[in-house]
């Protein structure tokens, strides 16, 4: 484990307790990940898998750079390198005293007050949902030069126990601008500093638009922490960590998979939006897509999309999952698990795949279906890759690769009676097995 910053832990340490209900954090539970969440920001810290002693986070946050009024400007949820934040509670300067704003759980106070808070969720669609708000907007928390950007930001977090998200947490963070003018040239990410285990012997993988193991999974995007020599002492075994984004604002769901250690944290408003837009602050060497990195460390990792521009009261959404898998190796075993959050968000939500459509879209067709034998899927989508195959317990049965539009099935006779789910990206087709 390692230390922050003294006077940045204090500060972590003592908000809670000096402002109590306005500095607020709470601990998202029901499955095997136990990851606390503030109202101020930072996420994830301390945040452990499996076991009570199993850490794998040292803390996490939303990253946002824009330029505005001709400075470049950014904003970040999660500093790694003091552990501070440019954000605060609520969505007003004042709104750290205001005793409403904290961290909402379903499982604890819920739901939000809508009278005070209209956009806040009344339902519940996981088994644990968190709802928290936090906005840049106060000059005292931006390092200087530095200022705000305007941002309002709602997060909401959702867990699921059943077995097919057991080790998933989702994230989705809505962002609006609340200044005057246009934020122009906007990226947005998510920062994780992982450390599974001790600090120091953490090492990156990253997996962008390909194919896993003889091309049996594909990936759009997904950033992998795991242990340097896959031990850690006391621990029964040592998994690895992923992060992947599952909807962003941009003309791609990430465009920047970028890593960085604890001596090149980018700590300025220059160097952060550099790191965000995908190039190596240092050098200004564009490599939006870092390759691996054995070397061990104490490592951080980011993944973002953009560029695009965000209009006054205008809002857009991130969505990330984060995930742990146990399997070896941890590539295989994390794309399986990033292709699961990705069928199980595409399908309506955490926990939602049956809200899968009957009647596919037009453009994603499977014959026969019902099936007995082999399916051909059909799809009019000139950059359709592959057809992923889903049990109704959100298993993944097989992965289908896709030439000249269409992709078949042979596993079908194989497979028990019963329904399957077919995705297609954000597609979704329900599919039959009779005997």
């Amino acid at each position: 484990m390692k230390r922050m910053p003294v006077l940045a832990g204090m500060a972590l340490l003592l908000w809670p307790l000096v402002a109590v209900a306005v500095y607020d954090s709470d601990t998202l539970n029901v499955n095997r990940w136990r990851l606390p969440v503030t109202d101020w920001g930072p996420f994830g810290q301390g945040g452990k898998w499996r076991a009570p002693n199993h850490e794998y986070l040292f803390g996490c946050g939303l990253w946002v750079g824009a330029i505005a009024g001709g400075d470049t400007l950014t904003t970040v949820g999660y500093n790694p390198n003091s552990g501070g934040s440019e954000m605060a509670p609520g969505d007003t300067i004042g709104g750290v005293e205001d005793p409403d704003v904290i961290v909402y759980l379903s499982t604890g106070q819920w739901p939000p007050p809508q009278g005070r808070f209209p956009r806040a969720p009344q339902t519940v669609l996981a088994d644990q949902d968190l709802w928290t708000l936090f906005n840049d907007l106060g000059d005292s928390a931006h390092v200087p030069p530095g200022r705000p950007l305007g941002l309002q930001c709602w997060l909401s977090a959702y867990e699921r126990s059943h077995r097919s998200a057991q080790d998933m947490v989702f994230f989705k963070c809505v962002v609006e601008n609340q200044s005057a003018e246009t934020l122009r040239q906007v990226h947005v990410g998510v920062t994780v500093d992982y450390d599974i285990g001790d600090a120091t012997d953490d090492v990156y993988d990253a997996l962008y638009h390909e194919w896993v193991r003889d091309d049996s999974v594909y990936v759009d995007n997904l950033a992998i922490g795991y242990d340097y020599n896959n031990r850690e002492p006391g621990w029964d075994s040592v998994g690895a960590l992923g992060v992947s984004i599952l909807s962003s604002p941009g003309a791609e769901r990430a465009s920047v998979i970028k890593k960085f250690s604890i001596d090149i944290d980018p700590v300025t408003d220059r160097d952060q939006y550099l790191t965000l837009a995908g190039y190596d602050y240092r050098t200004g060497v564009y490599c939006p897509i870092d390759s691996v990195d054995f070397a061990p460390a104490d490592k951080r990792m980011l993944l973002a999309c953009g560029p695009f521009d965000l209009a006054p009261a205008a809002p857009d959404s991130l969505v990330f999952v984060i995930l742990a898998s146990t399997i070896w190796p941890s590539r295989y075993g994390l794309a399986v698990a990033a292709t699961e959050a990705e069928s199980i968000w595409a399908g309506g939500g955490p926990g939602v795949a049956e809200a899968c459509p009957s009647a596919p879209p037009a453009r994603f067709q499977a014959s026969p279906n019902p099936f007995r034998g082999l399916v051909r899927f059909s799809t009019s989508d000139p950059h359709a890759r592959a057809v992923h195959v889903f049990d109704a317990a959100g298993r993944l049965v097989a992965s289908v690769p896709i030439t000249h539009g269409s992709a078949l099935l042979s596993q079908g006779p194989a497979l028990t009676s019963g329904v399957y789910f077919g995705y297609l990206g954000r597609q979704c087709l329900k599919l039959v097995r009779q005997e």
